[in-house]
């Protein structure tokens, strides 16, 4: 795992220590072979660990991001103007002297050179199932529903951070704000001073959903990965990331700045299947890429941008 100079760094390395051994011990459990309603069940974390496989191969093999982090925290600020931000950058996070609030973000994949300014992107990964029951409803609108909590997901509210059926749109919020931003900062428990005092670029984000399909006569079993739809399609991933938070008057403007929607941003979400594994693997980066440059970036030293770098 450190040959070649390419291999996991420690804190990687203990976190698919960590994730084996919850695997195996979810081989010994009660749980149901199948695939969880949510991500942290055996399954899940297998996920997990072939994502964490598929981009230390493409690292190694196809000119990609090292793999920096897995479950690797970050927080996130939230921010009404350009003022606000570039004062919390220049001394420090600290609300509400320069920020509105900040939020915490736990990273499921941080891709990224371990260097002080270089860029990093970050992967979201998800393990759901849909409402479907049976192979005859495959085709049918609950296969675009999550059955985590009956697939009544619900849009952030910038309020309530203890309402599960909107954590889902929060997290992704989250990292529009970051993405927004072109920065996050570390926490303070990874920092010598124990302040939030050191940023690092956000340079892209992604969301990638497990597809799968469990089909099993004794015992009956029909389980199968939810469609993320497009915006419009109701009751969808997509169509739920496709708006931004459901915001009050009283936050306006920290929507309009924080939360500022970018066009198409719902098509972040991506279906994982072996196709596009297999594809992605397959390609290198570009030369000399072009990446979308946040509004908010104006005020900053740093840009986003990097050469060589391929973001989809």
């Amino acid at each position: 795992m450190e040959c070649d100079g390419k291999g996991l760094n420690k804190q990687v390395r203990r976190q698919v220590g960590i994730k084996l051994a919850k695997v195996f011990a979810d081989s010994f459990g009660s749980l149901s072979e199948t695939p969880s309603g949510l991500l942290g069940s055996g399954h899940g974390e297998l996920f997990h660990l072939g994502q964490v496989a598929f981009y230390q191969l493409k690292h190694r093999f196809a000119g990609g991001l090292p793999i920096k982090g897995v479950e690797a925290k970050r927080r996130v600020g939230v921010f009404e103007d350009d003022d606000q931000l570039g004062n919390a950058q220049k001394d420090e996070l600290v609300c509400p002297k320069n920020c509105v609030t900040s939020i915490e973000r736990n990273v499921d994949i941080l891709l990224g050179e371990d260097q002080d300014n270089a860029p990093e992107s970050w992967v979201e990964v998800k393990s759901y199932k849909s409402k479907v029951k049976s192979k005859a409803q495959k085709k049918s609108s609950d296969r675009y529903r999550t059955d985590y909590l009956g697939g009544k997901l619900e849009r952030w509210n910038m309020i309530d951070s203890k309402n599960r059926k909107m954590a889902l749109h929060k997290q992704f919020s989250v990292d529009v704000a970051a993405l927004n931003a072109g920065v996050a900062w570390l926490p303070k428990s990874y920092n010598p001073s124990n302040q939030y005092d050191v940023t690092k670029q956000t340079l892209e984000f992604e969301w990638r959903f497990q597809a799968f399909k469990v089909d099993k006569k004794i015992p009956e079993i029909y389980e199968i990965s939810p469609l993320l739809g497009k915006k419009g399609k109701a009751g969808s991933i997509r169509d739920l990331f496709s708006k931004g938070p459901d915001y009050k008057a009283s936050k306006k403007e920290v929507a309009k700045f924080t939360f500022d929607w970018p066009y198409s941003i719902e098509s972040k979400a991506k279906l994982i299947t072996f196709t596009r594994l297999v594809g992605e693997l397959i390609s290198r980066p570009c030369k000399n890429a072009v990446f979308r440059q946040p509004a908010i970036y104006r005020s900053l030293p740093i840009h986003p941008a990097t050469p060589g770098l391929t973001i989809k």
